[in-house]
C-alpha cells in the first residue's frame, strides 16, 4: 500500500470513528475537528460528504485530478528525442537555451533539468563539501588580524 492510500485510509477511519462520537452525543463537533486537526466547517463538510457517499466520499479528491500545467507525454519524448539525437553534448543549461531559441519550448529549465535527471540521462551535481558549506553560512572570513 502506498503511502499516500495508507493516509487517506488513516483519515477516512478517524473521520468515522469521530463522526459516530459526535453523532452519539460524547464529543461536540468543535472537539472533533481539533482532534483532526481542522475547522469546524470542515467537519461538518466532511460530514454530509460522509451521510452522502460513505466512507468513499472521504477520499482527498485532488488526487484523482490531473494537474492544469502538466507536461504533455508528447513534449517529453520530443525533448528527450532531441537530447538523445542532436544535442547530448550539451549541457542542461545550454540545452534548454537551444530548445528555447530553436524549438518554440515554453518550459523551465528546471523543468527539463529535472525531467532529465529522472530519465537518467544527466547525474545530479555533486553535493557541495562541508568546508565549503560552512564558508558560506560564516560569510568569508581570513582570520588574519589587520595591523593598525
Amino acid at each position: 500500500m502506498s503511502r499516500i492510500a495508507l493516509l487517506q485510509e488513516l483519515r477516512r477511519m478517524k473521520f468515522s470513528e469521530y463522526y459516530a462520537r459526535t453523532k452519539a452525543r460524547k464529543l461536540t463537533q468543535i472537539e472533533a475537528a481539533s482532534l483532526l486537526g481542522m475547522s469546524e466547517r470542515s467537519f461538518r463538510r466532511y460530514g454530509k460528504r460522509f451521510e452522502a457517499d460513505g466512507a468513499d466520499g472521504l477520499f482527498d479528491r485532488r488526487l484523482a485530478k490531473v494537474p492544469q500545467n502538466r507536461v504533455g507525454v508528447d513534449t517529453v519524448m520530443k525533448m528527450l528525442a532531441l537530447f538523445d539525437t542532436q544535442y547530448w553534448d550539451f549541457t542542461p543549461k545550454h540545452f534548454h537555451e537551444k530548445l528555447v531559441a530553436s524549438h518554440e519550448f515554453k518550459h523551465s529549465y528546471n523543468w527539463v533539468r529535472l525531467t532529465l535527471q529522472a530519465r537518467g540521462r544527466i547525474r545530479k551535481a555533486p553535493g557541495r563539501g562541508a568546508h565549503v558549506k560552512r564558508t558560506a553560512i560564516m560569510g568569508h572570513r581570513s582570520g588574519c588580524v589587520s595591523q593598525l
